[in-house]
């Protein structure tokens, strides 16, 4: 069954309203599909990732964590997520790895605020045990 232009028109349309970033690579790690808001995040128009390597592209993304999930994904076939820090962008993204046939869909999530978050209430949370740690001050009676 061939799914009509007009829903393949509609899902695209749907894909490109998330706020979430939406990237297909093939069995090559080349680009066959990136949303509105991956295009925004990368900087690049849909042309100019069409059919390139991820790897030649964003070559920082070899050897992290992102890179060992994504071969694991595509060999397995097992979603997979992985969250890590971008230094580049100062950023940082959770992104969920899915099977696509041979190749692998990536949904990218920013979750730098959530993780500042994170960071501050640990902070104060370790504040507040070194203070409870710490004995009182007694004034010495003279």
């Amino acid at each position: 069954m061939e799914i009509p232009a007009e829903t393949i028109s509609r899902l695209l349309d749907a894909l490109d309203n998330l706020a979430t970033h939406i990237i297909v690579l093939d069995e090559h790690w080349r680009y066959a599909y990136a949303n509105k808001p991956a295009l925004k995040r990368l900087n690049k128009d849909l042309d100019e990732l069409i059919g390139k390597s991820i790897w030649e592209l964003y070559p920082y993304l070899l050897g992290t964590p992102f890179e060992r999930a994504a071969r694991k994904t595509v060999r397995d076939h097992q979603v997979r997520e992985v969250e890590d820090y971008y230094r580049s962008t100062d950023r940082w993204y959770l992104s969920r790895l899915v099977p696509a046939g041979d190749g692998i869909m990536l949904q990218i999530f920013d979750v730098t605020k959530t993780k500042k978050t994170e960071n501050t209430n640990k902070m104060l949370i370790n504040a507040l045990d070194q203070a409870l740690d710490t004995p009182p001050v007694r004034k010495s009676a003279t």
